[in-house]
């Protein structure tokens, strides 16, 4: 579990990835009981070069939030995610989803124990900036989001491949990705159109 190691940053060591680690840790002490938000709030202390706490969630590529406390009003749930869009709706799928990603993923914290912390006040940024934008010509682009909508293609072609086969442990899983390819092929194929 995540407990007090700080072995997932020693290897960097910088004053920001323990502060993230620190509000990692203290959300996972005020959340309620879950062996699904534990996985992916040890899956986030893994990979804190690339998690943002924010205040905002506008405009995250990826967008989790997680409620503990009076804040996490009936029938609020204790956590909520967004990959492009597309709602994920269990931790371990956004986990599966994001095993791969190289995206920034940025979270939103509603629990009063955890935003008092220093440690939050620390690292807390109003809303995830983002890259500087990169100066591509239309050619470049259009290169670009053509390679995209072929990686989601084969996962989509992978999908329907394991709905055929009719595996029903995975089948939720499965029509869940299937339903994100989609998606993610339907913005693409627009951005490619608006040139």
């Amino acid at each position: 579990m995540l407990g007090g190691s700080e072995a997932g940053i020693a290897s960097d060591g910088t004053d920001t990835l323990r502060r993230r680690h620190d509000v990692i840790v203290h959300l996972g002490m005020t959340m309620p009981a879950n062996p699904e938000v534990a996985y992916l709030l040890g899956f986030l202390a893994g990979r804190l070069d690339r998690v943002h706490i924010v205040q905002s969630l506008e405009g995250a590529p990826v967008a989790i939030r997680f409620a503990a406390g009076r804040r996490r009003i009936w029938p609020g749930v204790p956590f909520q995610a967004v990959v492009h869009d597309v709602p994920v709706p269990s931790p371990a799928m956004l986990v599966s989803a994001l095993l791969e990603s190289d995206e920034a993923i940025c979270v939103r914290i509603d629990s009063d124990a955890v935003t008092a912390s220093d440690a939050y006040a620390d690292v807390v940024e109003p809303m995830y900036e983002g890259a500087a934008p990169v100066q591509e010509t239309p050619a470049e682009r259009a290169a670009r989001l053509r390679a995209r909508i072929d990686q989601t293609l084969d996962v989509y072609r992978a999908c329907r491949e394991a709905l055929e086969a009719g595996d029903p442990e995975r089948g939720a899983e499965v029509r869940f990705f299937l339903t994100m390819a989609e998606r993610e092929i339907q913005a693409l194929s627009r951005q490619l159109a608006s040139g």
